[in-house]
C-alpha cells in the first residue's frame, strides 16, 4: 500500500520523472557539461599558479552535484537556462566554499570569503564586495545573480533564501582549526541559530544547514509563477529534512576517505555505527512522507529519489556491506528502487564514479 511506500511508483510520479528525464537528456545534462567546461578554461586561465590549482580542484570535487544542484530547473514550469546556469554557478561556489574551507582546517593556505559573505550570492540587493578580489568567483556570483533576477517568486523567497544562507554557517565551524572544539562550537550554531526541527537532532539539522540544498530547492521553487508564500515556507520545511540526508549520506559514502584523511564527519555523533545507518533509514522515509505533501509533490519526489539513488550507486556506498546498501535503497521506497540501477549505468556509461 502507498501508505507504506511513501515513493511508490505511481502514474503521476512516472510522468514526472518522464518529464525530468525529458528535460536532462534533451537539454539539461549538456548544459551543464558546457558551464562545466566554461568554467574549467576561465579557471585555467588564472594568472596565478595557486588560484588556477585552487579553482581546478573546486571543479574536479563533488563533480556530479553540479547535475544535480542542475536537476532541481525541473521545478518550473518552463525551462529556463539562465536558472540552471545560475543553480550550476551556486553549486561551485558552494563547493569552493567547502574545499578552501577544508584547507583552511587542514592549517593551509587557501583564499576567498568565509561563510559570512554567501548572502552576496544569493541577495541582489547586496554588491558582491567580498569576491571583489576574485575575478572568478565574481562571475560565478554574477551568473548567480542573472539567473535569481528572471525568477517571478524572488522577492517572496528573498527572507527565507538569505536566512538559510546565514544558517550554512555550520559549514565554516566544520572546518575550524580546534578540531576539539568543533562539536561545542557546532551545538552553540545549532541551538541559536538553527530552526528546532523535532523530528531533527541538533547536529542532523547543523549537517543540513551546511549543505545549502534548502536554498537550491527554494530558489528553484520561486520560479514557479504560481508559488504562495506558503509553498514557500513549506518547502523550507521539507527540505530542511532533504538537506540532512544529503549531507549524511555525503558522509556516508566518504567514511573511509574522511576516516583516512581524519576529516570530520557527521555520522560519528551517532552512538553506534548500526545506529547511523539505521537513522539514515528513518530519515529517508520521514523525507519523503514530508515531499509528497508539497505542492507538485511528484516532482520533488523524483528529484529527491534520484539524490538517494545517485549517492547510493557511487564508489563509496559500493565499498560498504551490500546488505547494508540495499536496506537503504529500501528505505527510499520503490521510486528509488527503479531509479538505482539507471543512476548506475549511467554512472557505468559517462565514467563519472564518485560524488
Amino acid at each position: 500500500m502507498q501508505a507504506m511506500d511513501p515513493a511508490a511508483v505511481t502514474a503521476g510520479r512516472l510522468r514526472a520523472l518522464g518529464r525530468a528525464a525529458a528535460w536532462e537528456l534533451t537539454e539539461g545534462l549538456r548544459l551543464v557539461r558546457a558551464e562545466h567546461r566554461t568554467w574549467v578554461a576561465r579557471a585555467d586561465a588564472l594568472p596565478d599558479p595557486a588560484a588556477r590549482a585552487e579553482m581546478r580542484a573546486t571543479l574536479e570535487a563533488k563533480r556530479p552535484l553540479l547535475d544535480g544542484a542542475a536537476l532541481f530547473w525541473t521545478l518550473g514550469d518552463v525551462r529556463d537556462a539562465r536558472l540552471l546556469r545560475a543553480l550550476v554557478a551556486f553549486q561551485i561556489l558552494a563547493n569552493h566554499h567547502d574545499q578552501t574551507g577544508e584547507r583552511v582546517g587542514a592549517g593551509l593556505p587557501c583564499s576567498g570569503p568565509d561563510m559570512t559573505s554567501f548572502p552576496e550570492v544569493v541577495d541582489l540587493g547586496r554588491a558582491p564586495r567580498s569576491y571583489a578580489d576574485a575575478e572568478l568567483l565574481r562571475a560565478l556570483v554574477a551568473t548567480c545573480h542573472a539567473g535569481w533576477a528572471g525568477l517571478p517568486r524572488y522577492a517572496e523567497a528573498l527572507d527565507l533564501v538569505v536566512l538559510e544562507v546565514r544558517r550554512a554557517r555550520s559549514l565554516d565551524l566544520e572546518n575550524t582549526t580546534r578540531p576539539q572544539d568543533r562539536p561545542a562550537l557546532l551545538h552553540a550554531h545549532a541551538v541559536a541559530e538553527l530552526a528546532r526541527d523535532p523530528d531533527l537532532r541538533w547536529f542532523e539539522s547543523s549537517a543540513g544547514a551546511s549543505s545549502m540544498l534548502t536554498v537550491i530547492a527554494l530558489l528553484a521553487a520561486s520560479a514557479r509563477p504560481g508559488a504562495t508564500r506558503g509553498d514557500l515556507v513549506a518547502t523550507v520545511e521539507a527540505y530542511t529534512m532533504v538537506a540532512t540526508l544529503s549531507s549524511l549520506l555525503d558522509n556516508y559514502i566518504d567514511e573511509d576517505e574522511d576516516r583516512a584523511g581524519g576529516h570530520h564527519n557527521y555520522l560519528n555523533y551517532y552512538g553506534a555505527r548500526t545506529e547511523a545507518v539505521a537513522r539514515l533509514g528513518e530519515l529517508m522515509a520521514l523525507t519523503l512522507r514530508r515531499a509528497a505533501q508539497l505542492p507538485d509533490a511528484d516532482r520533488h519526489l523524483v528529484i529527491i529519489c534520484s539524490m538517494f539513488a545517485m549517492y547510493l550507486t557511487t564508489d563509496g556506498a559500493r565499498a560498504h556491506d551490500p546488505q547494508e546498501v540495499r536496506r537503504l535503497v529500501r528505505a527510499g521506497g520503490s521510486l528509488t528502487r527503479l531509479l538505482v540501477p539507471v543512476l548506475a549505468a549511467w554512472r557505468a556509461g559517462v565514467r563519472q564514479h564518485g560524488a
